[in-house]
């Protein structure tokens, strides 16, 4: 990467954050799918997007393509076959997925501060995405203790580390001036509850804004959306601290 990429996601409660995130990381999964794995006993086969020739044959089969549906699987012998993906099976990809909710349907882990902190001086979060709901590890009121410098510092590693890195709030400023800064790409998401439809305002820092629309339930299956994010165990340890002090 020639800069960072890192993403600010921004909009009220209800208008199609977390979705948007989501949207984006799953898409890049599927665009570097490997496999599927059968979630009952483990069962795997070798799979891979459609190529280009492909979905023009989808198309002349009158077939409209759907990147998260249509996929080309191997068996042991080497044939292939379009198929459209099997429900109770999930994809296998390439890509590196950290974040601090759960993703269903794809390979990722789950991080929260200790890992990231902890893993500084790694290699581990490398040539992926990671995701920060809430703000929660960017917070702005955490800008000069230990915690928040040590997250600035690692969002400055983003390019280096080939990671890509979106941050979800409420507002811009509910997150450290750092990944303000830091920020290539900002957006704003608006949701329509009738029909279902994530309207997202995008400004790669330039004067020009894009709009695009889709449709918000064909990612619903890949995350919940009643997760509460984990509040770090410093902040909790601080608080209790602070409740019971003299």
């Amino acid at each position: 990467m020639d800069q960072a990429d890192v993403r600010g996601i921004f909009g009220d409660q209800g208008m199609g954050k977390t979705n948007s995130a989501v949207a984006i990381v799953v898409e890049d999964a599927y665009a570097n799918l490997t496999g599927i794995i059968n979630l009952t006993n483990g069962e795997r086969f070798d799979a891979k997007p459609l190529s280009d020739k492909d979905i023009d044959l989808l198309t002349k089969r009158h077939i409209v393509y759907n990147p998260l549906k249509h996929i080309r699987v191997f068996s042991a012998d080497g044939d292939s076959k379009i198929v459209t993906k099997p429900n109770g099976w999930a994809i296998d990809s390439s890509l590196r997925i950290f974040a601090n909710f759960h993703f269903y349907g794809i390979p990722f882990s789950y991080v929260g501060v200790e890992e990231i902190v902890a893993n500084i001086n790694t290699d581990l979060m490398t040539n992926g995405w990671i995701v920060l709901d809430e703000s929660i590890l960017t917070e702005k009121r955490d800008t000069m203790t230990g915690v928040g410098k040590m997250m600035a510092w690692f969002g400055a590693q983003a390019r280096r580390r080939y990671l890509k890195m979106i941050i979800i709030a409420q507002y811009a400023n509910m997150v450290q001036s750092r990944f303000n800064q830091f920020a290539t790409t900002r957006v704003s998401c608006t949701y329509d509850k009738k029909t279902h439809m994530i309207t997202l305002d995008v400004n790669r820092n330039s004067e020009v804004m894009r709009s695009t629309t889709y449709y918000a339930p064909d990612y619903w299956k890949f995350y919940r959306h009643d997760e509460i994010v984990a509040v770090p165990q410093y902040k909790i340890d601080k608080t209790m601290a602070n409740m019971y002090s003299p």
